[in-house]
């Protein structure tokens, strides 16, 4: 994956089976804050457009089951042709038996039938992220059929995976998928792990990796590895040299390194950091830096 020094990062493409690939940015825009009130959704709402406006195009819906999920809401005011819409579904529900009900092919079409029923403005999803741990891979098969009909009747232009911990099945989820005749898209998880014990999969250019870069809430913070210990003091250092914050840096160095970071914003400061995140890249010497840590 190639990124030219421009403002925004230069288009990132997102392979898509039976289509051209889709077009967004290079950092995904996420948040599972629920709104109390029309003005506490507003406030969110013209958050997000500042970044619209900036050039993120690519947003991602949490899995919920609540009426008032700010990114839900947010994301059918969005013009439908100019963004990339990722919508997660938790994979690891089980019936009052206890069995994993991701053996039932029927249970991922259900969910997004469901949730484009309550975005009815959104028609489809770009990308339907199947979050995890997923404990039973002999459920694998089953669960690929599932996400294979939810493209077959276009619920989805394509299917990716999200936190499972073990690489080994990533790779059997994707093995399965390709015999039902559909491509994993995209992989989030977090990028130390997957630095240490790469799926074979990741060979495929088609493969585009996620990670998650932090979370909002009263304070900004980093994620995994990038938020602790020696790595984070070198984004610290960084940071104050070229007097932006560890979040900016942050971002910058998984872009460069080809990631797709996955951010949570919710507040002015925030949405500065991530604008401030594109338009430069880190110098080598910084990026080695960093990869020392």
């Amino acid at each position: 994956m190639s990124v030219s020094a421009t403002h925004p990062w230069s288009t990132l493409n997102i392979p898509i089976d039976h289509k051209a690939a889709v077009e967004g940015s290079h950092i995904c825009i996420h948040s599972n804050v629920f709104f109390r009130s029309k003005s506490e959704f507003n406030d969110l709402s013209q958050l997000w457009w500042r970044l619209y406006h900036a050039g993120f195009n690519f947003f991602s819906v949490p899995a919920n089951n609540q009426n008032n999920c700010a990114m839900e809401h947010f994301v059918q005011t969005l013009p439908r042709d100019k963004v990339v819409i990722q919508m997660e579904y938790d994979g690891y529900h089980y019936d009052e038996d206890g069995h994993p009900e991701s053996g039932d092919p029927d249970v991922p079409r259900n969910e997004l039938t469901q949730k484009l029923g309550q975005c009815r403005a959104v028609g489809f999803v770009d990308i339907f992220l199947v979050r995890g741990p997923l404990d039973h891979p002999e459920t694998f098969s089953q669960l690929a059929a599932g996400l294979a009909r939810c493209v077959g009747d276009g619920l989805a232009d394509s299917v990716g995976v999200s936190n499972f911990q073990d690489p080994g099945h990533v790779q059997q989820l994707y093995d399965a998928l390709n015999q039902e005749g559909v491509q994993l898209s995209t992989f989030q998880g977090d990028l130390n792990n997957f630095r240490r014990r790469q799926p074979r999969c990741q060979r495929d250019g088609r493969v585009i990796f996620q990670s998650i870069a932090q979370s909002s809430g009263n304070r900004t913070e980093l994620r995994g590895h990038l938020g602790r210990g020696q790595t984070f003091h070198a984004l610290c250092r960084i940071a104050n040299r070229r007097q932006v914050s560890a979040l900016t840096v942050a971002l910058n160095y998984m872009v460069v390194k080809g990631f797709v970071p996955v951010v949570d914003v919710r507040t002015d400061d925030e949405v500065e950091q991530v604008i401030e995140a594109t338009g430069w890249r880190l110098s080598q010497r910084e990026i080695e830096e960093i990869d020392r840590a």
